[in-house]
């Protein structure tokens, strides 16, 4: 880190105190949402008895180990945010300097720039963490091996497997936690999730409603 984007040029920022700021305001959103993550998991799965409510398909047998592997992933939830291709292409993004608010005004060019750049960053992370369902539309099985690919599947988005079902709505949950107050992600999935559903199969998208219709009763999920 230590670079900012101006045009096809990197300066060295390391002796701009707003730059430092803002990395480490950045920083604190990162860590406090995968705190958040895991506060999800451990409210809503782990050591939670589902067996009498699970959907047709799942055995008690499966969710259990599916939750407790589960633990591991989410201990390591969006830990790519703090790679080079995403840090500060997420950075310049959410968290820009005051000079750098001036110049996105002043220079549409630069502005343009950034936004691809941050596109860029989102592409990258979603093709490595397989709890966004946009993962599940641009992965081929090759010899085995879920492969990754730029170009969505002419066929359709491949069907999530419960592990990264669980993951998605945690993270949700925890997205639901900062900016809504609470634990339930379904408003927010009924009104504005588009590009998720659109992302998924319909199979996704059926056991994704059994699911949160077991893991928030009284709540309509549409």
């Amino acid at each position: 880190m230590g670079a900012v984007y101006s045009g096809s040029i990197e300066i060295s920022r390391q002796d701009d105190l707003d730059y430092l700021l803002m990395c480490e305001k950045y920083r604190d959103y990162i860590e406090t949402h995968k705190a958040n993550v895991l506060r999800s998991y451990e409210e809503l799965l782990d050591g939670k008895d589902y067996s009498t409510v699970l959907p047709s398909g799942i055995s008690v047998e499966e969710w259990n180990n599916t939750v407790d592997e589960l633990r591991e992933e989410i201990i390591h939830h969006d830990d790519s945010k703090y790679s080079d291709e995403e840090f500060e292409p997420y950075r310049r993004r959410f968290n820009k300097t005051k000079m750098e608010e001036l110049a996105d005004k002043e220079n549409p060019e630069q502005a343009e720039l950034v936004e691809a750049e941050f596109e860029k960053a989102w592409i990258h992370h979603y093709l490595i963490n397989p709890h966004h369902p946009e993962f599940w539309n641009h992965t081929d099985m090759i010899n085995g091996q879920l492969i990754p690919s730029l170009e969505p599947r002419k066929d359709g988005p491949r069907d999530m497997d419960l592990l990264n079902i669980l993951h998605m709505i945690c993270d949700w949950a925890a997205m639901s936690i900062r900016f809504r107050g609470k634990l339930s992600p379904i408003s927010w999935y009924n009104t504005q999730a588009n590009d998720e559903r659109k992302a998924m199969s319909e199979n996704t998208k059926n056991r994704l409603k059994e699911i949160l219709i077991m893991l928030f009763p009284g709540e309509e999920v549409l």
